[in-house]
């Protein structure tokens, strides 16, 4: 999988509440907000924001990798529907099980944690969850259609 995916937005530190809106971080900068003894440490609602913000970037990260290896594996399929068309196929059974092991994969790593809600509308990140498993559930059919009709040659 390719790692080169990033996520670029503003931060501002405001006394308001924190927020993400317009492609900027709004971080409360009043450190010492519902700050907590838990198990002998101070954990401070500041802190857990930041983490909050962090996970949902990385998310969104995370997303951009698995659109762009479930682009490379439509563009394999779609070149298999092209060979269909023409009455051909260069697909073997092994390179269509490959394929639905990828989409397996895929689908595995698709499993994303709660993230702070105003980031995670911000960076869409539940819209393109759907589109991603929309996609998988048809790269997966098309891609166990081909086995299915390699198998029934043989």
């Amino acid at each position: 999988m390719s790692r080169s995916e990033e996520e670029i937005m503003k931060i501002e530190f405001t006394k308001n509440n924190s927020n993400a809106s317009d492609d900027t971080i709004y971080l409360n900068n009043d450190v010492n907000i519902n700050c907590n003894l838990t198990d002998g440490m101070y954990i401070s609602y500041h802190n857990l924001e930041r983490f909050a913000f962090s996970h949902a970037l990385a998310a969104s990260v995370k997303m951009g990798i698995w659109e762009r290896e479930l682009d490379k594996l439509n563009d394999e399929l779609e070149q298999c529907i092209d060979q269909l068309k023409e009455g051909k196929l260069i697909w073997k059974a092994s390179k269509a099980r490959q394929t639905i092991g990828k989409i397996a994969s895929i689908r595995d790593l698709l499993d994303i944690e709660r993230v702070y809600e105003s980031l995670a509308k911000q960076l869409k990140l539940q819209s393109r969850q759907r589109e991603l498993n929309k996609r998988i559930d048809y790269c997966e059919y098309f891609a166990k259609t081909i086995h299915e009709m390699l198998d029934q040659k043989h």
